[in-house]
């Protein structure tokens, strides 16, 4: 059963004053004097799936536990994902095969290669977050159909476990 105007719209956005709404997930000000119609319009443009989140974020406990992501992280991290996770090459976002059939936006192998530096960024600082100051590091080689592959193991020892190891994100 579809949500009503007004519920969607207190939960998906807060009211700066009277006539103006802020987006939670863009933090975009939409103007609004009459009704909800502007609000709505807003939402459908640029949230495509607004509804499914405001019913997520009512069956949650808190709606501060809810995060609303906007179209254009989505996106972006859509094509980062195919690319890293199909081990394709950066420049196959500008192939225009790939620009007439996808079905995400365009993207060039500049901002695509800022994002995924971004990212490395993050996970990198995330893992020096997880590690302990002192480990091991074990480095595991083979092939398989002709194709070589690797995988990079960190060793690190807890006084009241023994030895662990965890698996690199490489």
């Amino acid at each position: 059963m579809p949500l009503e105007s007004r519920l969607l719209v207190r939960t998906l956005t807060s009211q700066e004053s009277p006539g103006q709404y802020s987006c939670n997930s863009c933090s975009k000000v939409i103007k609004s004097a009459n009704g909800y119609t502007n609000v709505l319009n807003h939402l459908k443009r640029f949230h495509p799936i607004y509804e499914a989140d405001a019913q997520a974020a009512l069956r949650t406990p808190s709606l501060l536990s809810l995060r609303l992501v906007d179209q254009a992280t989505t996106d972006m991290f859509r094509w980062c994902e195919g690319v890293v996770m199909d081990c394709l090459p950066l420049s196959f976002c500008e192939r225009d095969l790939v620009r007439r059939n996808a079905k995400l936006p365009r993207v060039c192998v500049k901002t695509l290669k800022l994002y995924l530096d971004g990212m490395v960024e993050v996970v990198t600082l995330r893992i020096i977050e997880i590690l302990p100051r002192r480990y091991g590091i074990v480095l595991d080689g083979w092939t398989s159909g002709g194709a070589p592959l690797h995988r990079h193991i960190c060793c690190f020892q807890q006084p009241q476990f023994g030895w662990h190891s965890r698996p690199s994100f490489e």
